[in-house]
């Protein structure tokens, strides 16, 4: 088992002058969008700082449906999906890392979250704003190449509703609906929830099964109240469950390797890397039998979130975020990707057979059963996120002071090795 706790607290000041913007949408007039990507209201064109952002008209008109789609529709961000819905590193502009968490956050109504979103709702998004660059600082922690903040949508209007369904190849079934808009004059609210499913591409040879399906059942609901012109108050919530089979992989024999060759110690003089194009393979693993049914990732997600906005004068406001996050994770892998499993095995540290064969106790350990090769472990990650930010915003400067505190523990145990 192994916990991990973080804690830390952050003040910053920022002073802005006029400045000019390199801003991209996707579809509308950049003088019109309304942006947070400065933690305050700006149109678009006005934001000294490189931001994109596709919003809710873009996502209905190119029937964009995850967050990875959205992404491709924006330059200079890389979101793909290496090793199934959960294991994406956000790289923007070419800045990654291997070891470590990548050097792009995700927000959500400016509130941190961890681990990946590629099963979020995207019917549940007003826009994606996404900052490239040393601009996004005021984000704070692991934003050192960008961040994306999705905004959430908020209810308005008289109550109405909507209700979709999207039926395609490869079992892919969807179905969103919300409901939303104005319950008294001040008061208003929407629930949105998703069901989707995917029966996968790939076919394991052993088995049978499809390999790569996907599920996802979400709710969210918001709860807005403005009783004057100056207060606003607005509570989210949102709750999901994923399910996903062990992802499509195949193995590539080493001794399809061919560079790098050792001296003949360890690699019988075989190379110990592959160089060159891997060309596709057959999905062979018997993790269903490992596992007796379901293998893959499960994964369960809490988020809760309240804005308070207070507007102390026509220049001054004040700004208080918090965030709870609860990420619940179940890995169940088959970890050599064959129809086999390992055998029986015998540990000799001084080599075998030991020379004179020594009186008991003897020096070697010895395994009776066989050894499937699977992993199985749990992690609970739980997050709080406070932030409070003084906004002074005249004609000729800007002025934006807060303090920012953030909680994290993480609580990672084997099931099964």
């Amino acid at each position: 088992m192994t916990r991990r706790h973080l804690h830390g607290l952050l003040g910053c000041t920022a002073l802005s002058l006029p400045a000019t913007a390199n801003a991209q949408a996707v579809d509308a007039d950049p003088d019109t969008i309304v942006v947070t990507a400065r933690k305050r209201d700006e149109t678009l064109q006005e934001v000294p700082a490189t931001v994109s952002v596709v919003g809710q008209d873009a996502i209905d008109d190119l029937n964009l449906q995850s967050l990875q789609d959205v992404t491709k529709v924006t330059a200079g961000i890389l979101f793909d999906n290496e090793f199934g819905r959960d294991s994406n590193r956000p790289v923007i502009r070419g800045q990654a890392n291997i070891l470590g968490e990548s050097g792009v956050s995700t927000f959500i109504d400016g509130v941190l979250v961890t681990g990946s979103l590629s099963d979020y709702d995207v019917q549940d998004v007003a826009r994606v704003e996404i900052v490239k660059g040393p601009q996004s600082a005021l984000y704070g922690r692991n934003t050192y190449s960008g961040a994306i903040n999705i905004v959430t949508q908020s209810p308005s209007g008289p109550l109405s509703g909507q209700v979709r369904a999207d039926v395609s190849e490869y079992d892919r079934y969807e179905v969103t609906g919300s409901v939303g808009g104005s319950i008294t004059d001040t008061l208003s609210a929407r629930i949105a929830g998703r069901y989707y499913d995917f029966g996968g591409e790939f076919t394991n040879r052993t088995g049978g099964e499809k390999s790569g399906d996907e599920e996802t059942v979400s709710v969210s609901g918001v709860l807005e109240w403005a009783p004057s012109e100056r207060l606003r108050v607005r509570t989210r919530g949102y709750y999901s469950e994923s399910e996903d089979g062990q992802s499509a992989l195949f193995l590539q024999s080493s001794s399809e390797n061919d560079c790098f060759e050792d001296d003949g110690a360890l690699y019988a003089g075989l190379g110990r890397y592959y160089c060159g194009v891997v060309e596709p393979g057959q999905v062979n693993n018997n993790a269903a039998e490992q596992f007796a049914g379901r293998a893959g990732r499960q994964i369960d997600r809490l988020q809760a979130s309240t804005l308070v906005d207070y507007e102390l004068s026509g220049e001054e406001t004040l700004t208080l975020v918090a965030g709870y996050n609860e990420r619940d994770v179940t890995d169940r892998t088959d970890g050599d990707y064959e129809d086999t499993s390992f055998q029986t095995a015998v540990f000799t540290p001084g080599g075998f057979p030991f020379a004179g064969f020594p009186v008991p106790p003897f020096q070697f350990g010895y395994v009776g059963t066989t050894i499937d090769f699977s992993f199985e472990n749990r992690t609970v990650t739980k997050d709080v996120n406070v932030e409070a930010r003084y906004l002074l915003d005249r004609d000729r400067y800007d002025l934006l002071a807060g303090v920012f505190y953030y909680d994290q523990s993480v609580d990672s145990r084997d099931i099964r090795a």
